[in-house]
């Protein structure tokens, strides 16, 4: 499978349209039709496609499996920081 065939399925899963994606990520229009029919994107575009489809740059180019969880990822990057959680009981009023 090539890039243009993963991204088809990714649009195809997520139920979008070329507008909507290229609405959401920046990338023209025309710029996504022509990845759909064998054009490679830059670098930069690619980032852009994989922070839309929560996938890695590795995946859309080679097709391989994404490394990390979904349970790894939240470990490492949404709990990074020290969090305190108060809990109280309130009156009602």
């Amino acid at each position: 499978m090539e890039f243009k065939d993963r991204l088809a399925l990714l649009i195809e899963e997520r139920d979008i349209n070329l507008s909507q994606l290229s609405k959401a990520t920046g990338i023209a229009k025309t710029s996504l039709h022509n990845y759909l029919v064998g054009t490679e994107p830059s670098m930069s575009k690619l980032e852009k496609l994989g922070e839309f489809f929560c996938c890695s740059i590795d995946y859309l180019v080679t097709g391989k499996a994404i490394t990390n969880s979904m349970d790894e990822f939240i470990k490492n990057e949404v709990f990074k920081g020290v969090f305190e959680v108060t809990v109280k009981k309130v009156k009602k009023k």
